[in-house]
């Protein structure tokens, strides 16, 4: 807890240097629990390595319109989980879905682009990752006529999504235009060990976007599957597998 922020965790304690840290998709159901979690606590347990997923602060409340929580607030709730957990010393592997990927993303990059060397990020896996978050509401806004000018002008707009209404101001969109604007320049300059999995079946986030990272971060492995969709559901143990692979591969077990 800090500033009075509360986060629920499934915490799974081993080596205390050594975390698996598990980061969820904006208005994800199943949150910290499900399948996915298990299947990687599971490879946490067999590696000797503690794992911990958790819930970030509140995405889905009862309130109509209900604003998202920004991608800066919840890269904060993920720091607020590894300096309460890991020592100054361990070493982290994030692994993250879709906004939570590119929340895992946006907590690793500034730290290695500033040089800050606390908590080592010993690898990010980052599973369809939720890339260009402004211009992929842009997209939205377009169904309802609304370009980035006359948002500008009018200073908000109200749309749909997933059957809910929402209602965003110009300034709600502050933080994810100044994440756009940073996504690339970061994406050159990151050498932390990266897999990212995108499965050309994801009607969400387009895999296209994993593909230009790629092009940009030279380290990582993009790997664009056939297998699943943006959920990736019933495929938890191939992810686990893939996972435990790349590791491997990359020596940091």
């Amino acid at each position: 807890m800090s500033g009075g922020i509360k986060l629920a965790a499934t915490i799974d304690r081993r080596n205390p240097k050594r975390w698996i840290v598990c980061v969820h998709g904006g208005h994800s159901r199943s949150k910290r629990k499900g399948a996915r979690w298990a299947h990687l606590c599971e490879l946490a347990e067999r590696l000797g390595w503690s794992f911990v997923a958790f819930d970030q602060r509140d995405e889905d409340g009862d309130s109509e319109p209900h604003l998202d929580a920004t991608i800066t607030q919840s890269r904060d709730d993920l720091d607020l989980v590894i300096q309460t957990l890991v020592p100054e010393d361990g070493k982290v592997v994030l692994w993250g879905h879709s906004r939570g990927a590119f929340v895992s993303f946006a907590w690793a990059a500034p730290r290695q682009f500033r040089k800050v060397a606390v908590r080592k990020v010993a690898a990010c896996i980052l599973v369809a990752p939720a890339w260009g978050n402004y211009a992929r509401f842009l997209t939205r806004i377009a169904e309802v006529g609304v370009n980035e000018a006359s948002f500008r002008e009018r200073g908000e707009v109200s749309y749909l999504r997933q059957g809910k209404p929402q209602t965003r101001t110009w300034d709600d969109m502050e933080d994810a235009r100044q994440w756009d604007r940073l996504e690339s320049l970061l994406a050159t300059s990151f050498t932390t060990p990266t897999l990212v999995i995108h499965s050309r079946n994801d009607e969400v986030i387009p895999y296209e976007l994993s593909e230009k990272f790629g092009d940009l971060d030279i380290w990582a492995d993009v790997r664009i599957t056939p297998r699943g969709d943006h959920q990736f559901n019933g495929h938890e143990v191939w992810l686990t597998s893939e996972t435990e692979g790349f590791l491997r591969s990359e020596n940091i077990l």
